[in-house]
């Protein structure tokens, strides 16, 4: 795929698709890169349905933008009756159109001899009567493995006709793998007709995984770099500096190692100011870390922001700063679409060797990659900023240059659309 955008443009042939998309809820502010490729299908004029396992209950604040005929696309397919009799009654009820719209489907997903509770408690019957609303659609894109199972089980109670595809992109290959074991995706991948990994190290895991090779593929995500200024900083080490972190505040984001590696820059003589944008269950701790520090002053906890303040924040700032770390459960980075847009934006990087970080933030080329997550060599990696101001215009461009070489949604949405097409 790389090799594919490094060629500027992908023709793109036939006429308008019907695509279904399955994902955890939607809209998500912290997974722009799902909206985003819809929103690129849409304006390339496909049909999209969005089938969702859980609501978005923050849709007027995090994404006020976004379109309401979009929305109101949005199919939650989790949803039945709680008592077992109103289950019942509402499976006869919705019969007619069941056996009208996937006639093979519902037999099968009652089948308890094969899956048991979910097809005794007719959590199979209602899910597959919800997804055979696009039972005549041409494709159906999954993000996350797990959405990618929903799909293959739908696609083995035959209702779906359309070809299967699934992103993969961090925690479905690290702590699900962990916590389900190796051979999770197998069903998955004898459905999936492609299986895209965001990363080169994404497509490494999912060999070891046995996913077959003829079916895998590295498909970045992407953001739009005609949308974003480029400018280099001007950074002065003998004034304030502002580092920012946009992320959700969970271990493997490592945002206590970025607050440490401020206490040890300001113990270094430098004027930092720290923000970082974001929420999640480690949030109180880390504003008691921050304080404990003695940091009250220094770091700002914005909270969830939506995408225009993350812009604001990136081209106010100095540097963007990604202490990432392993989690203890195995979690860890893909590429975060952020860091691309901080590197589209031309702001000085500093990030930590996690997961495919790597492929991104190439050390002294396009930014400073630290080995670890430790706050001395984060601060090391400041400091390297700091102490060579014209270095950083060299790497700023080179970073722009990349993302608009392998990291373009313009780009990306073409080859998307020839990958679902497939073979005519």
């Amino acid at each position: 795929m790389a090799a594919l955008i490094d060629r500027g443009m992908v023709e793109v042939s036939g006429g308008r698709m019907r695509i279904a998309y399955i994902v955890d809820s939607f809209p998500v502010v912290s997974e722009t890169f799902i909206l985003r490729q819809i929103q690129g299908l849409r304006r390339e004029g496909h049909e999209v349905l969005i089938f969702a396992g859980a609501s978005s209950h923050r849709i007027p604040q995090e994404h006020s933008g976004i379109d309401p005929l979009l929305l109101a696309r949005v199919r939650l397919y989790n949803v039945k009756p709680q008592q077992s009799w109103r289950r019942v009654l509402k499976a006869m009820a919705i019969f007619p159109y069941f056996i009208v719209r996937a006639p093979q489907s519902w037999f099968r997903s009652l089948d308890i001899f094969k899956y048991g509770a979910e097809a005794s408690s007719l959590n199979f019957y209602f899910q597959a009567f919800t997804f055979s609303e696009a039972a005549g659609y041409d494709a159906v894109v999954a993000h996350f493995g797990p959405n990618g199972i929903v799909g293959a089980r739908m696609k083995a109670l035959k209702v779906f006709r359309g070809r299967l595809f699934c992103f993969f992109h961090a925690y479905d290959l690290t702590s699900y793998v962990r916590r389900m074991g190796g051979n999770v995706y197998e069903e998955l991948f004898r459905y999936a007709e492609k299986v895209f990994a965001v990363s080169e190290r994404g497509r490494r895991m999912l060999i070891a995984l046995s996913c077959p090779t003829e079916k895998l593929a590295v498909f970045h995500m992407g953001v739009d770099p005609e949308a974003m200024v480029f400018r280099p900083r001007d950074i002065d080490p003998g004034k304030r500096v502002k580092l920012v972190s946009v992320a959700r505040l969970v271990e493997k984001k490592g945002i206590v190692f970025g607050l440490e590696a401020v206490k040890t820059l300001i113990e270094r003589g430098y004027d930092i100011q720290y923000e970082v944008i974001g929420d999640g269950p480690l949030r109180t701790e880390l504003e008691l870390r921050a304080e404990r520090l003695g940091l009250k002053a220094r770091v700002n906890f914005t909270g969830m922001k939506d995408p225009n303040f993350v812009r604001h924040a990136l081209n106010v700032s100095d540097i963007f700063l990604l202490p990432s770390v392993t989690a203890d459960t195995g979690d860890e980075e893909g590429i975060p679409v952020v860091l691309m847009e901080a590197l589209a934006e031309g702001i000085a990087v500093v990030a930590c060797n996690s997961g495919a970080v790597g492929e991104i933030v190439i050390d002294g080329e396009t930014g400073v990659l630290i080995s670890s997550a430790d706050a001395g060599l984060i601060a090391d990696g400041v400091c390297r900023i700091l102490k060579d101001p014209s270095a950083v215009k060299i790497m700023s461009r080179a970073g722009r240059r990349l993302v608009e070489r392998q990291y373009n949604t313009h780009v990306l949405d073409q080859a998307l659309v020839v990958e679902l097409k497939g073979k005519q």
